[in-house]
């Protein structure tokens, strides 16, 4: 609650991450969160060069769904492979 009142994690990405985290086993999850910073990361390095080839679309904020999903959905699929 305190990361969505000072605008850095919207209310849309932790019920999004709650509702992955449920579809998951409490032994994969940390492989899920892990791979969500990891996929974030490769995000926000796209959205800072992004910034500097258009500057005037610098303040707009990253969508973290986008890595969120990422995240738990490769989580998921090679999980599932594996078994």
């Amino acid at each position: 609650m305190i990361l969505f009142k000072v605008r850095i994690w919207g209310a849309g990405d932790s019920k999004l991450s709650t509702a992955l985290a449920m579809a998951l086993t409490p032994e994969i999850l940390p492989d899920a969160l892990i791979l969500t910073a990891m996929v974030g990361g490769v995000l926000s390095v796209f959205y800072l060069l992004l910034g500097k080839i258009k500057p005037e679309k610098k303040d707009r904020g990253i969508p973290y769904g986008i890595a969120i999903s990422s995240g738990f959905y490769l989580v998921i699929l090679l999980n599932s492979i594996s078994v």
